[in-house]
């Protein structure tokens, strides 16, 4: 009898290659679970035997991460980068592509292995040095994975708009087409390349740089994805809270029939452009509305709590969370009975010490949907409003959950 390892070809024979593929990746979240590493047992598979070698490659080379950054920077107490003088701290250029970039000139089939990049971008100066540099490398890489699909960027420091844009450039020019982006806004560079994501499905932006030239006016000719499925756009440190609002505008109306998950600000969720769209929201399955904004909006705060309620009664979905709302006072009468009558889970955080209006909507509700609900109390909540929204739920037959902010 042969005790002979069986042959790559006879694997495959018996098993299929994605099943195998499926094995090792439990195989990995298993370990990362337990606070191993995913490259380390990717890596440990790999070592394994001839045979899951080239699938030990496939499950280590799916996704990978570049880091940029200028170390050794000590930061002030605002956590920024000071200088400093000192001959064993020369922030130099540190960067990790380089083995990389090695193994799949090396090796070119690995890079067809690559279907997420995430890149880091730490401290960098804001010179065309680095950037070129990082949008060399950039070039790179895409010319030999040619199945990136799913692209993460994050910056620390630094102007961001000038670094997304040599990235975003290098996509577009390459005229790839992402499934996946986190990235910055505004830049022109990212509407570019949405404007040829053709079957972007994920789609999840911070801002950037709040001075840089907006696209005021959207032209609803003009190309834009169409399949958005999850949709995330914040802007907790922009000076100017509608810097989203034509692409928000752009989005909803292109992605009506299929965005299934979205967090937006409250802000942007309440303009008047906004509200008729969304009762064509029609697989909305998961909403998250940022209600941070209330504190710096010029609008009264009546005004807009108004128009959100609007909005909010306007929407059709099963799940909502309300987060940042930290009121001053308990919210209108109102706002609750606002709520699409459709949620079967609320999560709601930042309530006023005393709210007792969503006590009394439950009670009163008189075709309530609502299985669960998460609620965040302040520290110093008093006993009476967690009391009478407890008898409420049990009233209602409503799980509820609390939890303390």
């Amino acid at each position: 009898m042969s005790t002979s390892e069986p042959t790559l070809s006879t694997l495959e024979d018996r098993i299929p290659p994605e099943i195998v593929d499926k094995i090792l990746e439990e195989a990995v979240d298993a370990g990362y679970a337990k606070g191993i590493p995913k490259t380390w047992t990717s890596r440990s598979l790999c070592l394994v035997s001839k045979t899951l070698l080239p699938f030990g490659q496939r499950v280590l080379f799916r996704s990978v991460k570049l880091r940029f950054g200028r170390y050794g920077l000590p930061l002030d107490e605002n956590g920024e980068p000071e200088e400093s003088d000192q001959e064993d701290d020369p922030a130099l250029l540190v960067t990790n592509d380089k083995p990389f970039r090695r193994a799949i000139h090396k090796s070119p089939h690995l890079g067809a292995h690559v279907r997420e990049l995430s890149l880091h971008l730490d401290w960098l100066d804001d010179e065309e040095l680095d950037y070129s540099y990082v949008a060399m490398v950039m070039g790179d890489v895409l010319s030999r994975c040619p199945g990136v699909v799913r692209l993460h960027f994050r910056q620390e420091g630094g102007e961001k708009s000038s670094a997304v844009e040599s990235v975003l450039k290098v996509f577009a020019d390459a005229g790839r087409q992402l499934e996946d982006l986190t990235a910055y806004y505004p830049s022109k560079e990212c509407w570019e390349l949405l404007s040829k994501s053709t079957s972007l499905r994920r789609l999840d932006l911070g801002v950037a740089d709040t001075e840089a030239p907006l696209v005021e006016d959207w032209d609803t000719s003009a190309p834009f994805p169409s399949s958005l499925t999850y949709l995330r756009l914040h802007q907790e440190y922009a000076s100017n809270q509608l810097v989203f609002a034509s692409l928000f505008l752009a989005a909803l109306t292109n992605s009506t029939s299929t965005l299934q998950e979205l967090h937006i600000s409250s802000i942007l969720l309440a303009l008047p452009s906004v509200q008729p769209l969304l009762p064509r929201l029609s697989n909305l399955r998961h909403l998250v509305v940022n209600a941070n904004d209330l504190r710096r909006t010029s609008e009264p705060e009546e005004d807009h709590y108004q128009r959100l309620f609007l909005a909010l009664a306007a929407c059709v979905t099963t799940s909502l969370r309300i987060e940042g709302m930290h009121p001053r006072n308990p919210l209108p009468s109102t706002f609750f009975p606002s709520l699409p009558r459709s949620i079967t889970q609320l999560d709601i955080s930042g309530l006023h010490k005393k709210e007792t209006g969503i006590s009394e909507w439950i009670d009163k509700a008189e075709s309530l949907n609502l299985k669960s609900l998460m609620v965040t109390w302040p520290m110093a909540t008093e006993d009476e409003p967690k009391l009478a929204l407890r008898q409420a739920c049990e009233k209602k037959g409503v799980k509820l959950l609390t939890r303390r902010g």
